[in-house]
């Protein structure tokens, strides 16, 4: 162990002292060859073609092609190389992206996530919701902005946007790939994939078509194990697969108006959690065990189809999305220990026990867009003004059923459980969230301009105006729930306004400076009335019987500079941003010890920070760099929950830190070299995020409202991973090792059953070393 521990620090100092850090984008240089950078690559950041380096904007672009060498299949993996962005994971399938600091641990999402031009995002309500993210095989690059984006956005892009771009039909040539991929982990289970994706015209120029297809079957390393018995029930019970296809059409109707229909496919199952319990487990020893009697599945899939119009109208550019979301997510927990944890302070349930929460969210969303936008991007004036309106409708529900609990709560106290909590819905329910609904509706207009005053100088001024309205209806039965049946509903409705200014100086076409001021936001919503049960704490906080109704949005405000450089014959990219974010009013869930919670705007917050990418190829075989993230996220002022100031009500303290690790480093070093005349190249990629403020809020015990007892702060974790590959006409090989190190600090954790002491976690982090064969043909 020591060897391999001085091996690591060996390989990790000499690749830091050599500059072999590279940003994800480094690879552009390799795809456009020597003397090129990574601004040679078009994004459409500002809903417009063009190259990476002129965008004011802190953007990182990743092609499919380099996403391939850095072995990215899931939104996971997109945050563990992009800097300044993490996946936070608050529960069972309520996973968020937080960018420079912001997140969502609950409300609407703080990041926008595009399939092409259609938002998918999501609410997290009640302990229910979540993100959904598209897996990556045949995209033409994934773009990640960094701040701000509510101008051309809209809501949900208060701290960023990421966007999952599609290859579009072409009307003259055919293009086609084909991918296969099977992977071993080390104490695990066989991983495999397969897909392929083909398009051309059908009808030159006229009429073209591209399709899709893909699966991955995900081996499990995780064993499901029965603390009753001392025995492993399920060998690598998390395993997973995934299955995504997409067609979409290109038809044009004259020469100035093309039709593009398409729809969109994705499922995904999990077997079981892929968390662990660190209290029977050994990683170091490759030993992860999950302490559940049972699996706890998951489902989900939904469909995307979209209408998308372009014409050319000749003094502009007409573009309609018309688009509409059908997501479907089922997932089960064994809440054998929770429950008891909460009822009976014990962690573990007798055999036979068959306690299990299903949460079920549906989501059905329609959107329209309409921009009209300047037709050349040559001109001294480019222009973009638009429309949006979007109707979407989300449900939640929950169930937790424990068949056995009332006759052990019997054993345990000599009472029925019935005296105490009151009866069980159909004698085995202890709680029913059913509906839990939120309707969700926009409208907005909104415009942006960028208008060359000066020979090298951009003014860049833009807004958005919305109008938005969320509805909520809630309805709760059952003993967690108070008892008594109840339902409320309730809406909220706002006009934020978002505005945007920006000045861009061109020192000569390779090198430019920039300065931006933005607004984001996030829409606000309706808290449900709490339980019965939670009145007494409710007037214990000062709040009276009833929580707080509505909530607010939250606001973001982006002070930032930057400047994108390309040195040396465009050798060098050296490409940096530093920003303060002031964000007020922020959504914070209240969480009540009776069980129930709220959400209520609470406090603010300053986030100050900078990121840093640079490229270099200083021979045209050796691709080198480094990406480097800093964030520094703190609240403003002592908050409590009402205006009596009850010590102890506060959910944050001046001076707290908000959640995640201040520095992030991702960095990658690539070796091109011909074999027999066959293009071939090794590779190496390294992530690091360091440990989190031990001061972060929900680790203070000041926090009546927020502190978790036995918080679990980060660790620091690096990531290793190596790949070389040849190219034999148009197939492309590669073996690679993933996790090289095998990393074994948990990468998140929370406790497992409430109530019992010592503390029982539940902990996740990333897959043990896997090592596999890739073999990818284009043409």
């Amino acid at each position: 162990m020591r060897v391999l521990l001085d091996v690591r620090r060996l390989c990790t100092v000499t690749a830091l002292m050599a500059g072999s850090a590279m940003a994800p984008g480094a690879v552009f240089a390799q795809e456009t060859g020597a003397g090129e950078g990574a601004g040679d690559i078009v994004v459409t950041a500002q809903r417009r073609g063009e190259n990476l380096q002129d965008v004011p904007i802190s953007i990182t672009a990743v092609s499919e092609a380099t996403l391939e060498k850095q072995g990215v299949k899931s939104m996971a993996d997109i945050t563990r190389i992009v800097p300044g962005v993490e996946l936070n994971i608050a529960g069972n399938n309520r996973t968020a992206i937080s960018i420079r600091g912001i997140r969502a641990t609950s409300g609407s999402s703080t990041t926008g996530i595009y399939l092409d031009d259609v938002a998918i995002q999501s609410r997290i309500q009640g302990y229910g919701g979540g993100n959904t993210y598209p897996r990556v095989f045949d995209l033409e690059r994934i773009e990640v902005l960094r701040g701000p984006q509510a101008t051309l956005f809209g809501a949900g892009s208060e701290g960023g946007t990421i966007r999952f771009i599609s290859p579009a039909p072409s009307f003259t040539d055919y293009s086609g790939m084909a991918r296969a991929e099977i992977a071993t982990t080390q104490y695990g289970a066989i991983s495999y994939e397969a897909g392929a994706a083909v398009g051309g015209p059908i009808v030159t120029d006229r009429l073209a078509a591209r399709g899709s297809i893909w699966y991955r079957k995900s081996g499990g390393w995780i064993d499901r194990y029965d603390y009753n018995s001392g025995q492993v029930t399920k060998k690598n019970a998390n395993s997973a697969d995934a299955l995504t296809a997409k067609f979409e059409l290109a038809l044009a109707l004259t020469e100035n108006i093309t039709l593009r229909p398409s729809i969109y496919y994705q499922e995904e199952n999990t077997d079981d959690l892929s968390d662990y319990s660190p209290h029977l487990s050994d990683p170091e020893k490759g030993i992860y065990r999950l302490g559940h009697l049972q699996p706890s599945p998951g489902k989900e899939n939904f469909f995307v189809p979209v209408v998308k119009l372009e014409a050319d109208l000749g003094g502009a550019n007409l573009v309609s999305i018309t688009s509409w979301l059908d997501r479907t997510s089922r997932s089960a927990i064994d809440y054998n220990s929770y429950n008891r944890g909460i009822l009976l302070r014990q962690w573990q349930a007798p055999p036979g026990a068959t306690g299990l929460a299903t949460f079920d969210n549906y989501q059905r969303t329609f959107s329209q867009e309409i921009r009209l936008q300047s037709p050349s991007t040559q001109s001294s004036l480019q222009w973009v003004v638009g429309l949006y309106y979007q109707n979407a409708r989300q449900n939640y529900t929950q169930v937790i059923e424990d068949p056995t609990i009332s006759a052990e709560f019997l054993g345990a106290t000599g009472i029925p459980i019935e005296s105490v909590l009151g009866p069980l819905v159909n004698g085995t329910i202890l709680y029913d969230q059913d509906p839990f609904l939120a309707r969700d509706k926009q409208y907005a207009i909104f415009g942006q301009l960028d208008w060359r005053v000066l020979d090298g100088l951009t003014l860049t001024a833009g807004a958005r105006y919305a109008k938005t309205k969320v509805s909520i209806e809630a309805g709760f039965v059952g003993p967690y729930a108070g008892g008594a049946a109840y339902t409320d509903r309730g809406s909220q409705e706002e006009t934020p306004f978002t505005p945007k200014v920006g000045l861009k100086y061109d020192i000569d076409d390779d090198n430019n400076i920039y300065g931006t001021v933005s607004k984001g936001f996030r829409v606000g919503g309706y808290n449900p009335r709490q339980f019965a049960v939670c009145r007494p704490q409710l007037v214990a906080l000062g709040l009276g019987d009833i929580n707080p109704a509505e909530y607010d949005s939250d606001t973001v405000w982006n002070y930032e500079v930057g400047s994108k450089n390309r040195l040396f014959d465009r050798r060098l990219s050296l490409n940096s941003s530093a920003y303060i974010l002031k964000w007020k009013n922020i959504q914070q869930p209240v969480t009540l010890t009776c069980g129930g919670n709220f959400l209520d705007n609470l406090g603010s917050a300053t986030i100050k920070g900078f990121d840093v990418q640079a490229e270099l190829r200083p021979v045209d075989p050796l691709s080198i760099g480094v990406s480097v993230a800093y964030t520094h996220a703190q609240f403003d002022k002592t908050v409590f929950v009402s205006d009596t100031q009850v010590p102890g009500t506060q959910p944050v303290t001046k001076g707290d830190r908000l959640q995640g690790p201040p520095w992030r480093v991702t960095a990658n070093v690539q070796y091109d070299f011909d074999v027999a005349g066959m293009p071939s190249y090794v590779r190496a990629d390294y992530q690091y995020a360091s440990r989190e403020p031990s001061s972060v809020y929900t680790n203070n015990p000041l926090n009546g409202l927020s502190f978790v007892r036995g918080y679990y702060v980060l660790r620091p974790n690096e990531f290793v991973s190596l790949r070389a590959g040849t190219e034999i006409d148009k197939l492309a090989l590669s073996l690679f090792v993933d996790n090289l190190f095998n990393e074994t600090a948990p990468l998140a954790q929370g406790r497992s059953a409430p109530g019992v002491v010592p503390i029982i976690y539940r902990a996740s982090g990333y897959r043990p070393r896997t090592v596999g064969l890739t073999a990818t043909y284009r043409y």
